[in-house]
């Protein structure tokens, strides 16, 4: 008979539209093939299962639980979904600077309920540094002889 059950993640963070495979581990070993798993969500807008498959579907939380169909054996983790950032576009897609101009990045972030607006601003030169890291402040670029962090 089986003993207990355990998942590999206890929690997990996903992207709407992401899956990712959660795995039951029944113990002992020898319970494993007559063990029948019943998978379910706590919320299935947010997250659904199927044999361990899990699809996120909106942001929010939702808690999934693999349990021993006939016993009171479970276990579960906690699914956070996260609507992320799936396209940054500037107004300009190239600026070129000349030693003390600046450019004022005008940033447009799809979806617009996107969960994290928090944007980090890199060049490919080392000479060009930013102020203004997070969306809504927009970056200001700016060619320096030194590099500094603002």
């Amino acid at each position: 008979s089986v003993k207990s059950i355990r998942l590999d993640v206890k929690k997990m963070t996903l992207g709407v539209g992401y899956a990712q495979e959660i795995t039951a581990r029944v113990l002992p070993k020898e319970a494993k093939k007559s063990a029948k798993i019943v998978w379910s969500s706590s919320n299935s807008k947010v997250a659904r299962v199927k044999d361990g498959l899990v699809d996120a579907k909106a942001a929010g939380t939702a808690v999934i639980t693999a349990r021993i169909k006939g016993t009171k054996k479970k276990a579960s983790c906690k699914v956070t979904v996260k609507q992320w950032a799936e396209e940054i576009t500037n107004e300009e897609d190239y600026v070129n600077l000349k030693p003390g101009e600046t450019y004022q990045m005008k940033l447009t972030v799809l979806p617009e309920n996107v969960q994290s607006k928090e944007i980090t601003y890199r060049s490919r030169r080392k000479k060009i540094t930013e102020k203004g890291n997070k969306y809504g402040q927009h970056g200001n670029f700016f060619e320096n002889k030194t590099c500094k962090k603002y």
